[in-house]
């Protein structure tokens, strides 16, 4: 599996659950070509948390014979953000803390196992973010 596929699979899972959906959160793949666009609009025109599926970190295990990397990636960062100037004025609006809180308690489990959050905000933007931190054994291939 590639990394763009790694972490559609884990969007699409984020996206399934009612409890985001109705607080307003949309998850995204780092690696979309389209990414920033959308979570930029999602955030500040349609006032939800954009959450995104990053992939921070993996080690090279090996290069197969047509180029191909493959890597073991050791950590999982679920990225919520919020414009809480435009996202709370909804009525049943979600945090961006609350997202990650979610997404943690959501992912945890033998796969991704929840390890901390923090909170950072932006101020000069407007822009609130919390980051859900996972520890996960993949293999991941690049080409």
């Amino acid at each position: 599996m590639n990394i763009l596929a790694y972490q559609q699979s884990i969007a699409e899972r984020l996206n399934a659950d009612e409890t985001l959906l109705q607080g307003g959160c949309r998850a995204f793949a780092e690696d979309s070509l389209d990414l920033y666009f959308e979570a930029a609009r999602h955030v500040e025109t349609e006032g939800g948390v954009a959450l995104v599926v990053s992939t921070p970190a993996g080690e090279l295990l090996e290069e197969d014979e047509n180029g191909a990397l493959s890597f073991e990636l050791s950590s999982l960062e679920i990225v919520a953000t919020e414009k809480p100037g435009v996202n709370r004025t909804r009525e049943g609006a979600m945090t961006a803390l609350a997202a990650a809180l979610r997404a943690g308690r959501l992912l945890h489990g033998p796969t991704f196992q929840f390890l901390r959050f923090r909170q950072e905000a932006q101020e000069e933007a407007g822009v609130l973010s919390a980051v859900a931190t996972f520890a996960t054994t993949a293999t991941l291939t690049l080409t």
